[in-house]
């Protein structure tokens, strides 16, 4: 009896040896793997993924609509490319200012005007109207006094170097002589006659019966006519003489400007009463 009960117990004990061992080992591989569970959590909290990178969109200089571009940078631009148009009495009723430009757009430079302050630009020539041809940039352009007509230095492919008319009332250009070198083109008051330098000589050009005729040079290095009609301001160097309307001398008046001190880009006052120059030679240029 008591071996029996012995082994009874001995087998007992295994038993619950056995379960107790299985039943740790389950345990622990439950633990276990709890463990690499909340590692592998952790692991993700600490790995974000990479956020969408938002780029934000620029506002595109130009935005197209049915009847012209518009800018939306300039305060001057967002709006149309305007057009003068002859005879408008809101347009001239300031003094307005001629400068070459390119629209960004367009393949060719052309005619603008805009009040003295810069706004109200306006573009004076199509671009279509340059087709063999183009202005040169460096020559001041010169409008008529009743506002119709604006003398051009023109580079063509039929004619070379010319001086041109366009009449803003029709839309064209008007032929006035063929001719290289600096125009300094005049208006006389009564808008009929222009007056200009080409290839070293002096030209009037009669703009009703469009007719050229050769006139007594007068040698200057910029030629404006003042506004009684009939006196020329020449600019000489470092002096400006003035000539009757035949070119005859009336004065020469020396400024004290010598060589070694420059008068440059000279230019008059529309009534006549002042003159404006850059100075160089010596120390920094200065206005005058």
């Amino acid at each position: 009896m008591s071996l029996i009960s012995v082994k009874k117990s001995t087998f007992k004990s295994l038993l619950t040896t056995g379960l107790l061992t299985k039943s740790f080992s389950h345990c622990a591989v439950i633990m276990l793997l709890s463990v690499a569970t909340l590692q592998l959590t952790g692991c993700g909290d600490d790995v974000k993924p990479p956020e969408k990178q938002v780029v934000e969109e620029q506002p595109s200089r130009f935005s197209k609509d049915k009847m012209a571009y518009r800018h939306t940078y300039h305060p001057e631009w967002p709006k149309e490319v305007r057009n003068e148009v002859y005879g408008d009495k809101e347009t001239f009723s300031t003094p307005r200012i001629l400068f070459n430009a390119k629209v960004e757009w367009m393949k060719k430079k052309t005619l603008f005007s805009a009040r003295m302050d810069g706004s109200d630009r306006r573009r004076i020539i199509p671009e279509n109207a340059f087709e063999g041809r183009g202005l040169i940039g460096s020559h001041t352009p010169k409008r008529s006094p009743d506002n119709r007509y604006i003398a051009l230095s023109m580079d063509t492919t039929e004619h070379g170097f010319t001086r041109e008319l366009w009449d803003t009332k029709t839309q064209q250009f008007i032929l006035m002589s063929k001719g290289h070198g600096y125009a300094h083109f005049n208006w006389t008051k009564d808008s009929e006659n222009v007056i200009f330098y080409a290839s070293g000589k002096h030209y009037n050009y009669h703009v009703p019966t469009k007719t050229l005729t050769e006139r007594p040079i007068i040698y200057s290095n910029g030629l404006f006519l003042l506004p009684d009609g009939k006196t020329f301001l020449a600019d000489k160097k470092n002096k400006y003489w003035l000539h009757d309307f035949n070119g005859d001398v009336i004065e020469k008046v020396d400024l004290g400007f010598n060589t070694q001190f420059t008068m440059q880009y000279l230019k008059v006052s529309p009534f006549g009463d002042y003159i404006s120059f850059l100075s160089e030679g010596l120390g920094y240029p200065k206005y005058y």
